[in-house]
């Protein structure tokens, strides 16, 4: 556990330097203890970040947050406020004694010896330097004056914040975080809201920040997808209230019109994530709790018609699964049955009457179900499409123990798209040993046969030395133990790249054959390389020969010191010989 007394053992050399620099040359503009244990710092670099500190009472600190772009755990920022933090409290006692704390006792016994007049008169001129607090403490007491415009003061706050961190009409990787991180605190807002019952404030802040951020979001640099989290929180909220008992009919039919309007009116949510998809999916749910059904189905059909045109496949297919969905939700089954034979283009629709029919054990009607599907796969060109429906035909073939297609189903699976180990094992299980091993070698001699003549077709001047069998035929023979086979296609490659992909499955039965393809491969390498990743390599695959070939150590290094003599004079390569001195 990172801890205040020995952070400086724990973090790289080159970041505790720079941040103790930034210590020392007074970088850090301000730090205080915001709550106990929660330390905030403002530490200035090429921006002004902000960095957050939790201690426990052991002084162990259990997290540390900076809002710069560096992706460590600690970057030199946190790092300075370390030692600051290290400095202040090593003479004082754990932190948790409130006595040693004069920070938050000066504030807060100002706090109280106040006046109202004078905490009246601080306010009125602090709110005349800052339009931000004015527009915060009325929005904070919005409860206490109907007048204020809640929404509007909202849409105030969050045109700023993104205009603050917005540069030529972009907003960079840096900024996007710190956005995030004050966008966060209007979120937390919005949840305290829903614990309070306060569902018009909630939904008002959600209008200001929704629309604005999905409108952004395209201009940013949202690489860890924060802002992509905020808008996800901004539409969870909504959904919190759709689905609140507390929240009245009111509300919901507001939410109901304004996810409507939104999603009428642009594709916008559509563009750059799947915010519009949970749009339309609460906007069905709220369809279903308000009675709203034609409001819903006449949004629906529009978008059907929509993306018909549009020839947008998957959009549409969408909205088709979505109406079935919603004309079940209300009782509407005669429609919902005749919309889905209509859609049994649709692999869901299909797949879920699929389902149905293996459910009540009607495996005739699910194959023929099937056999649509695959159908219509082929006309469209979907080879994944057709696989998937060709699994469902296995998984039929299994509930009937139909030994020849699981077979000839698993065979397929097993050896098109290269050796698939499961579906072979599921082929093999359907032979007792005797027959599977006629069976194996049949294939593995009509593989040489094809494989071969295919070779022999080729142009002299293009072709391998001798047929590509290694490819078709080393990891069937890993499943078999035929490792002398393997061995003697591996030998045939003579190649340290293919050698070391085999390695572990032969060297404990064939370590002395291997080294001999080792030990000429790798000053081969060693003469081709020409840059600090390859000698890195090469330096390692000799370190895994010597740990896996432990007698023959020293000729693996005889190949290593032949290669450092070599280029120690003209042509020199300082960076193989540093890679390689590590072997000795």
């Amino acid at each position: 556990m990172l801890n205040l007394s020995n952070f400086e053992n724990e973090i790289s050399p080159a970041i505790l330097m720079r941040g103790k620099d930034y210590y020392k040359s007074g970088n850090i503009i301000n730090i205080e203890e915001v709550e106990e244990g929660h330390w905030c710092a403002e530490v200035e670099g090429s921006d002004n970040y902000d960095v957050n500190i939790f201690i426990n009472n052991d002084n162990n600190i259990t997290k540390a947050q900076c809002d710069c772009p560096h992706d460590s755990f600690i970057c030199k920022h946190i790092a300075a406020a370390l030692f600051h933090l290290k400095d202040e409290l090593k003479e004082k006692t754990p932190l948790n004694n409130k006595e040693k704390k004069p920070k938050k006792n000066i504030f807060e016994s100002l706090i109280q010896s106040l006046s109202k007049a004078e905490i009246e008169d601080f306010l009125r001129h602090y709110a005349l330097q800052n339009k931000n607090f004015k527009t915060e403490l009325e929005l904070y007491f919005s409860d206490k004056d109907e007048r204020i415009n809640v929404e509007e003061k909202y849409q105030e706050l969050i045109k700023k914040l993104l205009r603050k961190h917005t540069s030529h009409g972009y907003i960079d990787y840096s900024d996007s975080k710190k956005l995030v991180r004050e966008l966060q605190n209007y979120i937390k807002t919005g949840n305290d809201y829903i614990n309070k019952n306060n569902f018009r404030d909630a939904f008002s802040l959600v209008k200001a920040i929704l629309k604005p951020l999905a409108e952004v979001h395209a201009e940013s640099d949202d690489s860890d997808g924060e802002i992509d989290n905020v808008i996800n929180e901004s539409i969870e909220i909504l959904s919190s209230i759709s689905s609140h008992d507390k929240a009245s009919f009111e509300i919901k039919q507001q939410i109901l019109f304004y996810i409507h309007t939104e999603l009428c009116n642009s594709d916008l949510y559509f563009d750059y994530s799947d915010f519009g998809y949970d749009l339309v999916r609460l906007l069905q749910q709220l369809s279903v709790i308000l009675k709203k059904d034609e409001i819903f189905i006449t949004f629906i059909d529009a978008q059907i018609e929509k993306f018909t045109k549009n020839d947008n496949d998957y959009r549409r297919e969408f909205y088709q699964r979505t109406k079935i969905e919603f004309l079940q939700q209300i009782g509407r089954e005669i429609e919902a049955n005749i919309l889905t034979h209509e859609s049994m283009d649709i692999v869901e629709i299909r797949q879920a009457e699929v389902n149905k029919a293996i459910d009540t054990k009607d495996y005739t009607k699910a194959k023929e179900l099937i056999a649509g599907g695959i159908k219509t796969a082929i006309a469209k060109g979907h080879p994944g499409t057709e696989d998937t429906w060709k699994k469902e035909l296995l998984r039929i073939a299994v509930l009937e123990n139909d030994i020849l297609t699981i077979r000839e189903l698993t065979k397929n699976f097993a050896f098109d798209h290269g050796l698939s180990v499961a579906f072979y094992n599921q082929y093999k299980n359907t032979f007792n040993p005797d027959d599977w091993k006629i069976e194996i070698e049949e294939y593995i001699s009509t593989v040489i046969q094809k494989t071969t003549k295919e070779w022999a077709k080729g142009s002299v001047h293009w072709r391998s030395a001798h047929p590509p069998l290694l490819q078709k035929l080393g990891n069937i023979y890993i499943q078999e133990k035929y490792l002398d086979r393997l061995l003697a296609l591996v030998e045939k490659e003579n190649n340290l790249e293919i050698t070391l992909h085999y390695h572990d499955d032969l060297v404990k039965d064939y370590p002395q054959e291997l080294l001999v393809i080792y030990l000429q491969a790798f000053e081969i390498f060693g003469n081709y390389s020409a840059s600090r990743g390859q000698y890195k390599y090469l330096a390692s695959m000799m370190k895994k020969v010597i740990k896996d070939i432990p007698k023959e150590k020293e000729r693996v290094l005889s190949v290593a010191n032949k290669l450092i003599i070599k280029y120690s004079s003209k042509p020199r390569r300082p960076a193989m010989l540093e890679e390689l001195s590590v072997l000795f």
